[in-house]
């Protein structure tokens, strides 16, 4: 599991595992008490005492969570913070940092937060998406010429699909594959598919209004782990496989994007991180620090967290 991750839930787990078993410790010796008691008054008494033991341990879990948060807060290290405006803002796996400025440039930023490269392209209107999933490999999206400009690790311009001309319009997301291709939904024909920068059909789907029995609509698409995750926000998580098998669909609704680290999907909705693991399907929180807000923008890479607010992009340590 990610360090990050790692250390978020560990703290979790040892402080309620250490109150779990002084609470126990507690309740076992009042029993015996209890037994050993000859008079009324002391039998009925140690009886409430183990009585209010037994409400607070119902009760513990709130107070053991927000105590566990608050000893997680603390351990955030602010490391340093860099003044931009940025559209989107996105980090890759060696914790390079990417985002589209306000001019439409795309930045990348080094791990200590110093440029690196620059990237701009004047006829192709407004890029709204920028997948780093591999840094040597970016994927580029500009929905108004429905066009996608793959990046080398330079930030220069190394291919190019265009979308009308494989007949497809309309395209609110895009995703890069594992193997350099493209991911797309074909609202059209209501398919996954995985094309070429030819133009060439390498996967698709089975028709999914026939399948779900509705229409999809995706604002962004995700491949990980050999798994391909389109969202739908009023539907949820659509999971398939790299040869676009549909699998299941997880039941989290209104999310613009999410990350999958190992295991764990994560999200944020109202201000709040969310680990979901993806094979128990266990939903747990991710303290982050208090100064976070709703409208911040968040990302997590190996022990580091990136968060994007008015202007400023701060990045912690755990």
């Amino acid at each position: 599991m990610d360090v990050f991750l790692e250390n978020s839930l560990a703290v979790k787990r040892k402080k309620k595992k250490g109150k779990s078993r002084l609470l126990f410790a507690s309740l076992l010796l009042l029993y015996k008490q209890a037994f050993r008691a000859k008079s009324p008054v002391g039998f009925y008494f140690t009886r409430f005492v183990i009585f209010f033991f037994s409400l607070c341990s119902l009760l513990g879990p709130s107070a053991q969570g927000q105590s566990s948060g608050d000893t997680l807060k603390n351990k955030y290290k602010l490391l340093f913070e860099l003044k931009l405006e940025a559209s989107h803002f996105t980090t890759d796996k060696l914790q390079n940092i990417y985002y589209i400025s306000q001019a439409n440039e795309v930045v990348k930023l080094g791990p200590d937060g110093s440029e690196q490269f620059r990237f701009i392209n004047k006829t192709l209107g407004t890029p709204t998406y920028l997948d780093a999933t591999n840094p040597f490999n970016l994927l580029l999206f500009y929905p108004d010429y429905q066009t996608v400009l793959t990046l080398d690790r330079t930030m220069n311009q190394a291919g190019q699909f265009n979308l009308f001309d494989l007949g497809l319009f309309g395209l609110g997301a895009v995703g890069m594959a594992g193997d350099g291709h493209l991911w797309l939904y074909d609202m059209l024909n209501f398919r996954l598919k995985k094309v070429g920068r030819e133009g060439q059909l390498i996967v698709q789907s089975a028709d999914l209004s026939l399948e779900l029995n509705r229409s999809v609509s995706p604002n962004f698409i995700l491949e990980r782990n050999q798994q391909v995750y389109v969202n739908d926000p009023a539907l949820g998580i659509l999971v398939f496989d790299v040869f676009g098998k549909y699998l299941k669909t997880i039941p989290i609704l209104a999310l613009e994007e999410f990350q999958v680290v190992g295991d764990q999907l994560l999200f944020c909705q109202n201000g709040q991180m969310h680990s979901f693991h993806l094979v128990t399907l266990l939903q747990n929180p991710v303290w982050l620090p208090s100064e976070v807000t709703a409208d911040d923008h968040v990302q997590v890479q190996k022990d580091r967290l990136y968060v994007l607010g008015q202007g400023l992009l701060k990045i912690y340590q755990l």
